[in-house]
């Protein structure tokens, strides 16, 4: 009885000792890309609830600082909501919402932010392909037009991802949110409707809402409560060279339509080898045969001698931190083997900038600078997969991932929308869009429990 006394008081003791060190908050964010900064952000201005912004290492350390920050815009501002009925529109009405955002943070901490148009170059194979596309759009209320044998869009817009993603910051930690760096969460289980989670560090939280943006490594959060998110690393690779002052090579942003053409007519999409859709190699570096042949795709091999590789690239002039003038081009899309393939083949590198030489003359006798590449987050069908957790009974963890070579293009606007849904804010036109996201939010997600 004594002993069993003793037992129940060291218990109650011990409780009451692990209450006061758990530190009550609303949210947890993991990722600090443009994902996370942008819904700390959101979250923050909307609401004056405790928020904490985690990363596993440094605040813009992950793919979206190692991007081009370049954003197609087809419309001159935002459309209503009548108009999005596809997938394509949906993301157009996301890139336009993302740029008047960043448009109003530039005002008050500079993203470098700059609208020089973009150009989307044709070819003889895409001809008629970009006419149907500036066609269809005008009857959309579109402001693009064909232009030299391209695509002109005068509202795309670039910007300084790093700035854009520390501007972000900055904003949120002056609306109170806590910001961690080389912090993860090491233990994380429900209890009575909260989260108690254990940091790295120890420190221990109980939390209403967990919220993953934490693109490519989302398992290391969610296999903790029994959900596996099918996100797969896709590398994108940017090379870049510093060109002389006085010169002024690429006066508008500058897009590859063989690609989009490419991807539209003849998917990438291979559940088998976990390819996924809007991809140009797989973990090999094999460039990727259509996982299909028809009829169509046979008379351009007859008509095109078989080329029909397909040629994705993508570049902007820009100034760097020291004024100087620098071009940089991206280009490939390539699985990677794992969270930690940053394996770059110099030869795709050449390839492509021999390509451009030839568009680009004035570059002929340059020579790369240096080239990098970032991991982004692509679901097996390049569709976002945005929402809670409800159906596998975490209604209070919420993720916003699977945005893909778009997260710097889409996400602040996703993450407005995902804010409204996180504090049950409700207007019309994101109503629409966020009923689209809260059903991909359980899309071919596996429960482990």
């Amino acid at each position: 009885m004594i002993s069993s006394s003793i037992k129940s008081i060291k218990y109650a003791i011990n409780s009451i000792y692990d209450n006061y060190n758990i530190t009550h908050i609303d949210s947890i964010i993991v990722g600090g890309g443009i994902v996370g900064t942008s819904l700390a952000y959101h979250l923050s201005s909307k609401s004056n609830h405790s928020i904490i912004l985690i990363d596993k290492n440094n605040i813009g350390s992950g793919a979206t600082c190692l991007s081009a920050g370049t954003i197609y815009s087809p419309y001159k501002e935002l459309p209503k909501i009548d108009n999005i009925n596809s997938e394509h529109n949906i993301k157009d009405y996301l890139s336009i919402g993302t740029i008047e955002i960043i448009k109003y943070i530039d005002k008050q901490i500079s993203c470098d932010f700059m609208q020089p148009g973009s150009i989307t170059m044709g070819s003889v194979r895409t001809k008629s392909y970009l006419s149907n596309i500036v066609n269809n759009g005008k009857k959309m209320g579109q402001d693009i037009k064909l232009h030299q044998g391209g695509l002109y869009a005068p509202n795309s817009v670039q910007l300084n991802p790093r700035k854009t993603v520390d501007a972000f910051t900055k904003l949120a930690e002056i609306n109170g949110v806590k910001i961690l760096e080389n912090t993860f969460i090491q233990k994380v289980f429900l209890e009575k409707g909260m989260y108690n989670i254990t940091l790295n560090n120890n420190d221990r939280y109980r939390c209403k809402n967990l919220i993953l943006a934490n693109g490519i490594g989302v398992n290391q959060v969610s296999n903790k409560i029994g959900i596996h998110v099918p996100i797969i690393p896709v590398k994108g690779i940017i090379w870049n060279i510093e060109i002389p002052s006085q010169s002024s090579i690429l006066n508008h942003i500058i897009f590859s339509s063989n690609s989009s053409y490419t991807w539209n007519m003849y998917p990438t999409l291979d559940l088998i080898k976990q390819i996924p859709n809007h991809c140009t190699h797989d973990v090999y570096g094999k460039k990727i045969n259509h996982n299909f042949i028809n009829l169509n795709r046979f008379m351009e091999s007859v008509l095109y001698n078989n080329e029909l590789d397909i040629e994705h690239f993508y570049g902007k002039q820009y100034q760097d931190d020291n004024g100087n003038l620098n071009i940089m081009f991206g280009f490939n899309r390539q699985v990677a083997l794992h969270e930690n393939d940053y394996n770059i083949d110099e030869k795709q590198v050449k390839e492509c900038f021999n390509k451009i030489k030839n568009i680009f003359p004035s570059i002929e006798n340059k020579t790369v600078d240096n080239y990098w590449c970032g991991l982004m987050p692509f679901s097996i069908n390049d569709k976002p997969i945005v929402g809670n957790f409800s159906c596998f009974g975490h209604p209070n963890v919420w993720i916003a991932n699977g945005l893909g070579a778009h997260g710097i293009a889409i996400g602040p606007m996703t993450t407005k929308i995902l804010s409204d849904m996180i504090l049950g804010i409700s207007n019309n036109n994101e109503k629409c869009l966020s009923e689209i996201f809260n059903v991909n939010s359980c899309r071919m997600i596996d429960y482990l429990n």
